[in-house]
């Protein structure tokens, strides 16, 4: 038995059905309740997640960037703005997302006529771009990878932050793709260090080894309810984008890591 899965856990960045996949993946999520349990259950909310950050990490984002209600947010990659309202609704914070799919911001756009403090916009990583200044914290969830030219990126959010502003970003590493999974090797810590930026990593190997069990084990017990709403590739999906249960905290940690980096400027 294969022990290592997850061989798609990271679409490559370059890869040209990446925009119609997502386009793909809002629409057929949008209000499934078979998708929506499965959100509940492994990450302890709704989202419409396409990631690995519960809410637990979440959690750990606001209280480590201070976001309050004077704290002007940002969230790249925000698919259809769930963590954005969640955000708002915890703090009280005005929060700006975008992202690549105009199907997710197509729904996010939905949330913002309830909540005026919530924007959203259709953007590429890298290539939208805010004035100088904007934003006290900027949040990038599973969200780096997918930038062109990684050290360019971090440059461009650094220009976005105000004086004293914080980049949090939720990064997971994998070896088959990561030429190094250490916490100051990773593809995001080798291009925060070209730029001479300081920066915090705080070590989450250990619930992203919890994450992907409880994700494979979810997946698998709801196999019949994904097969029934006509969903089979996406829990093919959810299985390779796991681990096998057989797999030991120690063998995880060979292969896998998972690190929320913290810059302030």
């Amino acid at each position: 038995m294969s022990v290592v899965q997850g061989v798609n856990i990271h679409m490559k960045k370059h890869e040209p059905q990446m925009y119609d996949f997502y386009e793909n993946y809002y629409k057929t999520t949008a209000k499934n309740p078979v998708f929506m349990r499965y959100c509940r259950e492994v990450y302890g909310a709704d989202f419409t997640q396409d990631g690995f950050s519960d809410i637990n990490e979440l959690n750990d984002l606001i209280d480590m960037t201070g976001i309050d209600k004077n704290t002007a947010v940002l969230d790249i990659g925000c698919g259809d703005g769930g963590m954005c309202e969640y955000i708002h609704k915890q703090t009280g914070a005005p929060v700006c997302g975008f992202d690549c799919s105009g199907s997710a911001i197509a729904r996010a756009d939905e949330r913002a006529l309830k909540y005026p403090a919530l924007r959203f916009s259709v953007g590429t990583f890298g290539k939208h771009d805010y004035p100088e200044a904007s934003f006290d914290v900027v949040l990038s969830v599973d969200t780096m990878y997918f930038a062109e030219d990684i050290r360019a990126f971090v440059k461009q959010i650094y220009g976005w932050l105000k004086p004293g502003g914080v980049h949090a970003a939720m990064y997971g590493c994998y070896d088959k793709i990561e030429p190094d999974i250490g916490r100051d090797s990773t593809t995001l810590a080798r291009a925060l260090r070209g730029e001479n930026y300081t920066y915090e990593a705080i070590d989450y190997t250990k619930s992203y080894y919890r994450h992907m069990k409880l994700k494979r084990k979810t997946a698998e017990k709801m196999a019949d309810d994904f097969r029934r709403e006509g969903m089979e590739s996406f829990y093919d999906r959810l299985v390779t984008e796991s681990v096998d249960p057989v797999m030991t905290y120690c063998e995880f940690a060979r292969h896998f890591s998972r690190y929320m980096y913290i810059v302030r400027k």
